[in-house]
């Protein structure tokens, strides 16, 4: 009986386990970079979502933000972005976008 038991806790805590292994990653967090279009107005929503996960993925391989923000800056130069603006999307889109 107490074999039985056991078992029975044991296949729930590995089913448990198994499923917890596959649950998907936290959703990404666009609202703060959607936030920032009133604010950054010369730029679109979607070249702010763009150059956000942009950033993301340069800081997931590795890069530092003191090099992103003026490649940032760079990507948006036909628009004016200064880089205190790309500063203030990478650093937004790292915090947020669960990079």
């Amino acid at each position: 009986m107490v074999r039985t038991i056991l078992a029975s806790i044991l296949a729930m805590a590995g089913a448990t386990a198994g499923a917890l292994s596959l649950a998907p990653p936290a959703a990404a967090d666009e609202g703060p970079l959607r936030e920032l279009q009133p604010q950054f107005a010369f730029l679109t929503t979607d070249q702010l979502l763009r150059e956000g996960y942009w950033a993301c993925r340069a800081s997931a391989s590795g890069m530092m933000s003191s090099e992103i923000a003026p490649l940032v800056q760079q990507h948006l130069k036909y628009s004016g972005a200064s880089l205190a603006v790309a500063n203030k999307i990478v650093s937004t889109a790292i915090v947020h976008l669960d990079c």
